[in-house]
């Protein structure tokens, strides 16, 4: 009978466990995410790695909003239709990117961690062998 809340609370326990840990990676992708973006290199890699994802369809409509903003008359640009198609295009571009970037964030904390835990496995090796 005592056994069914020890599992429980068990069950909780890992649980809980399992999120602190999850929210933990968010935090630390999400930190490496500003640092990349602090970087124009890291920036320029992920733009590299996205170069050429969206549909010919997508490039396409970007063009003739692009065109369609340029006949806009500059002090009817703030505000325009065609200002905010072009911004919304751009939105799914810097989406992209975003992505791209929390993409390299994330095989990067993941190669960080490989080092430390090899680090440590041949510090542990180092210690017995001594």
């Amino acid at each position: 009978m005592n056994a069914l809340p020890c599992a429980v609370s068990q069950s909780l326990r890992e649980y809980y466990s399992r999120l602190e840990a999850e929210e933990s990676c968010a935090e630390a992708v999400d930190a490496k995410v500003a640092e990349f973006l602090a970087d124009p290199a890291k920036v320029e890699e992920a733009a590299g790695w996205c170069d050429g994802n969206q549909s010919s369809e997508f490039y396409g409509e970007l063009e003739r909003a692009g065109a369609a903003m340029g006949r806009v008359p500059l002090d009817r640009l703030m505000g325009s239709s065609e200002l905010q198609h072009v911004l919304r295009l751009f939105e799914v571009l810097t989406n992209t990117q975003d992505a791209a970037l929390r993409d390299m964030a994330l095989a990067s904390l993941r190669a960080d961690r490989e080092t430390q835990l090899n680090d440590a496995s041949e510090a542990a090796y180092v210690r017995r062998c001594a």
